[in-house]
């Protein structure tokens, strides 16, 4: 499972200036799972393909901003990371909740083979 392929995404919390880094096969939908359990308002910000071993790695680069478990102070280093360090990721930049689109059309859109 740590190998299953999926997406590698960053939610933000502006209120509470904190970063999410997670694993999950359908960013848009774990978006709206977190929003219902949260009174601040989320935003996803990017999400890439990814693995769990990756999600684990970026983790782990970040220890030093870990605040509670998958949450991260919100820095410069993290946001720099996810906007271009990492050139084999293609992004998508999602921002609005309702913002209806199959994750693999878009993908596909993104990374045409």
């Amino acid at each position: 499972m740590k190998n299953e392929s999926g997406y590698v995404y960053l939610i933000r919390n502006a209120q509470a200036n904190r970063l999410k880094i997670g694993y999950s096969n359908n960013p848009a939908s774990r978006l709206r799972t977190l929003q219902t359990g949260s009174a601040d308002y989320l935003e996803l910000i990017r999400f890439v393909p990814g693995t769990l071993n990756d999600e684990k790695n970026l983790h782990a680069r970040f220890e030093h901003l870990r605040v509670h478990h998958e949450w991260f102070q919100d820095s410069p280093a993290i946001h720099h990371y996810f906007t271009g360090t990492a050139p084999r990721w293609k992004w998508i930049v999602v921002g609005v909740v309702g913002f209806c689109v199959s994750i693999m059309s878009a993908v596909a859109a993104f990374n045409p083979q």
